[in-house]
């Protein structure tokens, strides 16, 4: 076994799927290190990375935001899916607890992850600038309509559209008169996002949808991501 940091790291391989398993605690130093490890082992494109994480002790739950950076940047490049094994009920809650966007799939067990490989769409990711305004909201509306159309999520179409265009009614423009829009799915959810400083007024919109959740992240220099994430269990690839 090799050590990262305060963790123990074992890496194996089954079906062209590259396993992580991670135990001990993740501090600071070993979140850097884990981003370092699986960003390096995306790069050899396995069908997928899946994160076993055992016994392991959290510093400060906002540090699982870590798996949350490299499931974004691999779903970049090299298009490698992230998904998080995680056994133990109570990591699970401290997981639920950091309020991350779910852009990682959560399973119970290896074989669990290893099935929604089979069953779930690839991991894709579209990021474009948009104006903080009332064209901002149309584009937004156009873009999404545009995404379940090329990422074939027929059932999305009423949804994904009004959606995005609330997010961009929420943020204002960090600098310029453009904020990042962006949209991302994996093997169970659609993620859309807008960065830039969240303006004052109503909550974002609920929409008609089965299993939603929506929230803001701070980014720690000012800025805010807001965000909304879609349960894809009944929409079909």
């Amino acid at each position: 076994m090799d050590g990262t940091g305060f963790l123990d790291v074992e890496v194996r391989d089954e079906a062209r799927v590259r396993i992580v398993g991670l135990r001990g605690e993740l501090d600071r130093i070993a979140c850097y290190e884990v981003r370092e490890l699986l960003l390096g082992l995306a790069v050899e494109r396995p069908r997928a990375l899946v994160v076993e994480l055992g016994e392991i002790r959290v510093v400060s739950p906002a540090l699982l935001v870590v798996f949350d950076v490299v499931a974004a940047e691999t779903a970049e490049w090299p298009g490698v899916p992230v998904l998080l094994v995680i056994a133990s009920p109570a990591v699970r809650l401290v997981f639920a607890a950091a309020g991350l966007p779910e852009r990682v799939l959560v399973c119970d067990s290896l074989p669990q992850a290893m099935a929604a490989l089979e069953t779930g769409p690839r991991a894709r990711r579209l990021r474009l600038p948009v104006p903080a305004s009332p064209s901002g909201e149309l584009l937004a509306r156009a873009a999404a309509e545009q995404v379940c159309h090329s990422w074939r999520l027929p059932g999305l179409t009423e949804v994904l559209p009004p959606v995005a265009a609330d997010l961009i009614a929420h943020i204002a423009a960090e600098r310029g008169e453009c904020v990042t829009l962006q949209f991302w799915t994996d093997v169970q959810r659609m993620v859309v996002s807008v960065r830039g400083l969240l303006r004052g007024g109503a909550g974002l919109a609920v929409p008609a949808w089965r299993d939603t959740v929506s929230g803001h992240t701070p980014t720690g220099d000012g800025g805010v991501v807001v965000w909304t994430s879609l349960g894809l269990a009944c929409v079909k690839d």
